[in-house]
């Protein structure tokens, strides 16, 4: 099998304690203080036979010119591979003026790389399987993808 975007069922919410990992990772975020917002919904890309999953935890907010937090690329990803955690950050760019220009063009750049000491692959091979992911994960995931999008990278 190999990777898909998915909803993420609740059996499998539980069994990988993703409501926990999310409360711990949006740390202050008031939405996280009593559990899962009821607007929240998980999903991932998923290799079940690598036991392998991506997330997208959000883009970086910094405060605007309105004086608000507002989300502007790089995007924060954390892939799961069979059990250990390797935390992304990348850029992502584009070569396409709008959404239906054929093809659409997303250029993924890496910005960061956070891989525990303990972790027994190496950082290509990590690498490789993030891109695998990326190549599925597409525009946005299960939430929304563009026909004929190229993904590439510049790692």
């Amino acid at each position: 099998m190999a990777f898909i975007n998915e909803y993420i069922s609740e059996a499998d919410v539980t069994k990988y304690g993703l409501d926990e990992f999310m409360k711990s990772w949006q740390g202050g975020d008031f939405a996280w203080r009593n559990g899962r917002p009821s607007s929240f919904r998980h999903s991932w890309t998923i290799d079940r036979d690598r036991d392998a999953y991506l997330l997208c935890m959000g883009m970086i907010s910094e405060d605007g010119l309105s004086g608000r937090p507002e989300p502007r690329p790089p995007t924060h990803f954390v892939l799961f591979l069979r059990g250990t955690q390797y935390r992304v950050l990348l850029e992502p760019f584009t070569n396409s003026d709008n959404i239906h220009h054929k093809p659409f063009r997303k250029v993924w750049c890496l910005m960061h790389f956070d891989s525990p000491r303990d972790s027994v692959e190496t950082r290509d091979h990590v690498l490789c399987i993030l891109k695998e992911a990326l190549l599925i994960y597409g525009h946005a995931g299960v939430w929304s993808q563009i026909p004929d999008l190229i993904v590439d990278f510049k790692f």
